[in-house]
């Protein structure tokens, strides 16, 4: 398993910097990556091991996880097991796929990755025995290059054909972009104003020009992920409650200073406050720019939930 969360963790490294499909195959004596044209060369390979750091590996193993067939199939298992999908469904590839991308969010979804990380990889112990001692200096990474395969080397090239995970290349990355831009606009939210929380009222962000409290005039508005019922007794207990009280005057601060770009951030999947004013000070402007930080601020969102 250990093995298998390297490999997958390389494969889907190599594909974001270098745009190209990497197969991969592993087994408990060898990980056999297979790049078109023999573009990277094994000390690159090395160099990229050796620059993971713990907090990499977790990130990029739940990134990878979610990108496999192993996890597309426990997906349909755990959806059958809570009944979200009937038994004699007939999916291929494409649906599959599809099926994914509808049930993100659900419980579903994170039953299925919290499953493919507890048994089909092993994150914490890539870090413990091969991540910490390369960082220690008690194991290191030897590059040899023969023009012939060892005897195992050979077996395993001989199979990589029966059992190759694809990784595919990130090719797509400005379609993902647009649905994540999408999403976000098309999200629904209810404002509280956090100057005299007297105004609470559910928009969609995309149809929002104006960031300033109809009542009171002030920019503080704070999105929340709630119903308006739901806003109300949150508000009431406001008054009762100094954690929740300092941290709606803390997100309505972050609102005063940036405005419109700090409402989309904030109405981003998991991520905190922290996440929140690092990508507005990365990025203060509704551009590309902006809604890829909210991509790699909700894809550690998510990785944090797991670990």
């Amino acid at each position: 398993l250990i093995n298998r969360s390297l490999g997958r963790i390389l494969g889907d490294i190599i594909t974001d910097r270098y745009g190209v499909s990497v197969a991969v195959q592993q087994d408990p004596y060898r990980i056999i990556i297979h790049v078109p044209g023999g573009s990277i060369a094994p000390s690159e390979i090395a160099s990229i091991i050796k620059s993971l750091s713990s907090d990499e590996v977790r990130v990029r193993g739940l990134e990878a996880a979610r990108k496999t067939g192993l996890f597309k199939r426990r997906l349909v298992h755990v959806a059958r097991r809570f009944s979200a999908i009937s038994e004699d469904v007939d999916f291929t590839d494409v649906s599959l796929n599809q099926i994914a991308e509808s049930l993100k969010g659900t419980v579903v979804y994170e039953e299925a990755l919290k499953e493919t990380l507890e048994k089909d990889m092993d994150i914490d112990g890539l870090i413990k025995d091969i991540i910490e001692p390369l960082h220690n200096g008690s194991m290191e990474i030897i590059v040899v290059e023969s023009s012939e395969l060892s005897p195992l080397a050979k077996m395993g090239i001989e199979r990589i054909g029966r059992k190759t995970d694809i990784i595919p290349a990130d090719k797509m990355r400005r379609i993902i972009l647009e649905s994540v831009k999408a999403r976000l606009m098309n999200e629904s939210r209810t404002l509280v104003c956090t100057e005299c929380f007297k105004y609470i009222e559910t928009v969609v962000l995309k149809l929002l020009s104006d960031v300033r409290c109809p009542l009171c005039g002030s920019n503080r508005l704070v999105p929340l992920n709630m119903d308006e019922n739901d806003a109300y007794k949150l508000v009431f207990k406001v008054k009762r409650d100094d954690r929740l009280y300092d941290e709606l005057i803390r997100a309505g601060s972050i609102v005063s200073r940036y405005g419109l770009p700090a409402i989309y951030a904030l109405s981003a999947r998991g991520v905190n406050l922290d996440d929140v004013e690092a990508i507005l000070e990365d990025e203060p402007r509704l551009t590309d720019r902006f809604f890829e930080l909210i991509m790699d601020a909700e894809r550690k969102a998510l990785a944090r939930r797991y670990w």
